[in-house]
């Protein structure tokens, strides 16, 4: 069964992580530093939310098809290295605290509004329910907390 970004117990998990991220955490893959990551995660926090919009992939019309998503929300893991949206990509030298503040209250944010919100349309997903959207943000900060062993 996935997780689910909307479950009590794996909010306060996903919390616990986070509250033991510092800035000298060394990442295991990839590019980006700690900060940079956090910064990344707050932006892709955004997208749900209708504050950030994102261009669609073109792979949207293969990806978006109701088989083929639900493998990749629910059955696939998150690699390591692999692509994003350019308006998810972080290159600039970014503050550890200030970065780690922001994307707690956009985390908090979020899980409020979960239950009123409309949700916007995912770049390569397409138009996704709550309970898609909530497994595939699960993994992508259980992803990134990975990446620096929290």
């Amino acid at each position: 069964m996935a997780k689910l970004l909307w479950d009590k117990e794996n909010q306060r998990a996903l919390e616990a992580r986070f509250e033991n991220l510092k800035a000298d955490n060394k990442r295991q893959w990839g590019k980006m530093t700690i900060s940079q990551m956090l910064r990344h995660l707050d932006v892709a926090l955004k997208n749900p939310l209708n504050e950030v919009e994102v261009k669609k992939n073109p792979l949207e019309t293969i990806v978006s098809f109701k088989p083929v998503k639900h493998f990749f929300v629910y059955a696939l893991p998150f690699m390591k290295n692999l692509p994003t949206a350019d308006e998810f990509k972080v290159t600039e030298a970014l503050d550890f605290d200030t970065e780690k503040e922001e994307f707690l209250k956009t985390y908090h944010k979020l899980i409020e509004k979960a239950d009123t919100m409309n949700f916007a349309s995912h770049p390569i997903f397409g138009n996704m329910s709550k309970r898609e959207w909530g497994a595939m943000l699960y993994k992508h900060i259980d992803h990134h907390l990975r990446q620096f062993s929290a």
